[in-house]
């Protein structure tokens, strides 16, 4: 299990979330936290929290109102 804010994800939901973020990222270059609590079908109270997991392992980053990608997925191990 993983925890983000105060909700526990388990391994495999982290890694389809990281998966639809790469996606969306590599077609569009960057996304707002409205487009990505609309990718996830949920609500700002939980997707704000997993765009700062995102943020703090290294996935995103944040520049103002956008999130990009840290690194392109391809360079990823």
């Amino acid at each position: 299990l993983v925890k983000v804010g105060d909700d526990l994800y388990r391994d495999s939901q982290i890694a389809e979330i990281r998966t639809r973020v790469e996606t969306l990222l590599s077609e569009r270059d960057r996304m707002t936290a409205a487009e990505f609590r609309d990718l996830l079908g949920t609500s700002r109270k939980y997707a704000v929290p997993m765009l700062e997991w995102l943020d703090g392992h290294g996935i995103t980053i944040r520049n103002g109102d956008y999130r990009t990608l840290r690194r392109p997925a391809a360079s990823r191990s």
